[in-house]
């Protein structure tokens, strides 16, 4: 029998390596703006790039007839806007990480019976706009932008890992934030992300720094009421210690 996937867990998964490769491209193309859930899963100035994670074995025609799917799907987009670059960024189990520029033979190969729904022209033109890459899979992508953020904001892995938390939950909220006819506001820069986590690290800052100050003043009060030697003489100065209630007590008069 064969065993049932876990629907939510890769659903799950596939938002997360999406918005891993959205996040990698904003730290490599730092001046770029970007747009999550818009055009498609993630796009900038004229790109548009579908994000597809698929860690189940397929075989080769089953992968076939899910890339044909969403060339298709991509195809369409670029009919109606021609002045998109478009990109399937894909991983499959067992497959190489390449870049794949495809020729008209197999464009028309993928489309199978759709490709008489599509003008040679229009074809053409969606070739020399269109690639697919095939990607590195979940935890070597992972790695990648652990790497990055060690370099741009020169942390250590554990810190990186922290600031990569708080990077994507910002990702989420955007496009939680805003519906489907505000998606256009589900954009951010790298600039965002510096200013977020200097917040961040402020407020981290801060709240140690305070917690560490009114402790020191604090000692700082007892030593000048209690210990001043000039205000009091030692017989003034009264200490209450709460034995450990296992000692056998002894009162000395």
């Amino acid at each position: 029998m064969k065993k049932e996937e876990d629907g939510g867990f890769i659903a799950l998964r596939g938002f997360a390596f999406q918005f891993d490769k959205a996040l990698l491209e904003i730290l490599k193309n730092p001046s770029d703006r970007y747009q999550i859930e818009n055009i498609q899963d993630y796009n900038f100035k004229d790109h548009a790039v579908q994000v597809k994670y698929c860690a189940t074995d397929y075989s080769k025609s089953q992968r076939k007839a899910q890339i044909k799917g969403f060339i298709i799907k991509l195809l369409k987009a670029f009919s109606s806007d021609t002045s998109k670059k478009y990109c399937i960024y894909t991983y499959y189990k067992g497959v190489p990480e390449e870049v794949v520029k495809l020729t008209p033979l197999e464009l028309d190969d993928y489309l199978g019976k759709e490709k008489g729904k599509f003008t040679d022209e229009l074809k053409q033109n969606f070739i020399a706009n269109f690639k697919i890459i095939f990607a590195p899979d979940f935890k070597e992508q992972f790695n990648q932008i652990i790497e990055n953020i060690k370099i741009h904001y020169g942390c250590s892995t554990d810190h990186a890992i922290c600031y990569h938390a708080i990077m994507v939950s910002y990702l989420e909220r955007l496009v939680i934030k805003y519906k489907r006819d505000e998606a256009a506001q589900r954009s951010c820069i790298k600039k965002d992300f510096d200013n977020l986590l200097s917040k961040q690290q402020e407020m981290i800052f801060r709240t140690g720094y305070q917690h560490i100050l009114d402790t020191s003043k604090y000692h700082s009060i007892l030593r000048k009421r209690y210990f001043n030697r000039r205000l009091f003489s030692p017989k003034e100065r009264l200490f209450i210690i709460e034995p450990n209630p296992m000692c056998e007590s002894t009162l000395v008069l």
